[in-house]
């Protein structure tokens, strides 16, 4: 029995290799990459898969929903939640993205449905992006850290040894990897200290370009560079106006250089020139038309009924039982156990 998610009605549910995770926690998004990603992204959804109840994730004090003022009244309301959509890349190829609000509470029972959405569209394949304050400096490209629970023989690793706070993706990677069949990669970009607090558009189009590199998925790149080259030419403006600045960024281009090439630390590959076709061009204006009409409808029901409460008290009223849910049985067929809540002794 699923815990927070509703699944779409109608339609076959059909295989699909990736999922991509982007969720987004604004009070520990550095440089805003996160945030950036699930925007790019967004732009890719052609439906909804399925919707989460969020209302018992969300601790409101931290993520607080947004209200309009006008005129004398509150006129509207903003609450992101957690929707897990269908997309497609720039070549067309398929894939689930879910993305909305950083979950605060319920992380187990949250996982026994992600497993559960993992079973039912047969996904093999997980990813997830991670944004850490570097001493770096914003001149030299974006460098990364790459993370996966199978690893790539070929591939070096950053040998280190520590602790950090997790978020609910790491979570999930955790337990992906304790329970084996579904493989996951994380890719770490390093933001500059004094951009942490502010949006670094390069490590956003860094950390996509490589996981396009790894996925085989081909995600779109050119807002992001676009904004990254006018927030280089903004720092640059900065940069000759304050000293302190400047001081403090030739000291991080010093200490950047003369360590080298660190082992573990990896760049986004030069992107491939594509030219597309006069269908791929039909097809991504269909796709942006569907798009919109779909954000259009989401949209509405966000703004009278933002978790689907109604939807779901009108069903049950008609009948108790008809509310949507499978039983978590992937998780319990690897682990032999009749409960969907995972072990943390896994």
């Amino acid at each position: 029995m699923t815990n927070f998610v509703s699944f779409t009605e109608g339609g076959e549910v059909s295989h699909v290799d990736h999922l991509v995770f982007n969720l987004v926690d604004p009070a520990a998004d550095t440089g805003s990459v996160t945030s950036l990603i699930s925007k790019s992204l967004k732009g890719l959804a052609t439906g909804v898969a399925a919707r989460f109840d969020s209302d018992p994730l969300i601790d409101y004090r931290a993520q607080r929903p947004l209200m309009n003022f006008r005129n004398g009244r509150l006129v509207g309301m903003r609450r992101d939640g957690i929707v897990l959509s269908h997309a497609t890349d720039v070549e067309g190829h398929r894939f689930l993205h879910l993305n909305g609000t950083e979950p605060d509470f319920q992380w187990d029972a949250l996982l026994a449905d992600i497993l559960d959405v993992i079973e039912r569209f047969g996904v093999t394949r997980t990813y997830s992006f991670t944004a850490i304050a570097a001493t770096t400096p914003h001149t030299r490209p974006a460098d990364m850290v790459v993370r996966q629970t199978v690893p790539d023989p070929g591939r070096v690793v950053l040998e280190a040894d520590f602790w950090f706070p997790a978020s609910f993706a790491d979570y999930v990677e955790f337990h992906l990897g304790k329970l084996g069949g579904v493989s996951h990669t994380n890719v770490a970009v390093r933001v500059p200290m004094y951009l942490a607090g502010h949006q670094f558009s390069s490590g956003a189009a860094g950390v996509l370009g490589l996981m396009s590199s790894l996925s085989g998925l081909h995600f779109p790149l050119g807002d992001l560079e676009q904004e990254a080259a006018a927030e280089a030419s903004n720092l640059a403006s900065m940069v000759r106006q304050n000293d302190e600045l400047a001081t403090i960024i030739a000291n991080f281009e010093r200490e950047y250089d003369a360590s080298g090439s660190s082992p573990g630390f990896v760049t986004a590959p030069a992107p491939e020139l594509k030219v597309p076709t006069m269908e791929e061009i039909g097809r991504a204006a269909e796709q942006f038309l569907a798009g919109a009409s779909d954000a259009g409808r989401q949209g509405q029901e966000k703004a009278f009924d933002p978790q689907g409460l109604k939807k779901r008290l009108e069903r049950h009223v008609t009948d108790p039982a008809s509310e949507p849910g499978r039983s978590g049985t992937w998780m319990r067929r690897r682990r032999g156990k009749h409960s969907s809540e995972p072990d943390e002794r896994v």
